[in-house]
């Protein structure tokens, strides 16, 4: 799995690609049918549960079950993760000076 992330995790605004979906076979069928299959393009508009995706210039609401795995390779490289301000995160930093301080 070379990069591959759930549906509802992706960014929103970022182009990717199903690589594969996976479940019930009647939810699986049902996306097919709604023309979400492995290999074709969309867009996220909105990301988490429900998502909202472009779909072939359609807006299409995606609230995935438990069940239910899509899995999707972005087109673009995402973004880099915000982090706090400072080369440590704040709450490393607070157990790090917590244990200075007790010893």
């Amino acid at each position: 799995m070379n990069g591959w992330i759930p549906l509802e995790r992706c960014p929103e605004g970022y182009p990717v690609r199903i690589v594969s979906m996976s479940g019930p076979q009647a939810e699986v069928h049902r996306l097919r049918e709604l023309g979400l299959r492995p290999g074709c393009r969309l867009r996220v508009f909105r990301r988490g549960n429900p998502c909202i995706l472009c779909l072939n210039g359609h807006s299409l609401c995606f609230r995935p079950s438990p069940h239910l795995q899509v899995l999707v390779e972005p087109e673009k490289p995402l973004p880099v993760p915000k982090t706090t301000s400072g080369w440590m995160p704040s709450s490393l930093l607070g157990r790090f000076w917590w244990r200075c301080r007790r010893r």
